[in-house]
Parts: structure tokens; sequence; C-alpha cells
């Protein structure tokens, strides 16, 4: 279970933190994110 909630932290701050700190490569991160 904290493994779990860790991991939606680390996900949840890396999305969080592309979307505030660079907006223009969020397209980049989410086609990766997809494969």
């Amino acid at each position: 279970m904290i493994v779990y909630l860790i991991s939606l932290l680390v996900i949840g701050s890396a999305i969080a933190w592309s979307l505030w700190k660079a907006p223009s490569d969020k397209e980049l991160w989410g086609e990766d994110e997809l494969e």
C-alpha cells in the first residue's frame, strides 16, 4: 500500500512539475507516457 502511495506521489509530482516548469514539454512527456 505504501509503495502504491509513493508511486502515485512520484508520478503526480513529475506531471505537476512538467506542467508547471515546462508546459511546452508536456506534449512530448504525454506521448512518452502513453507508450
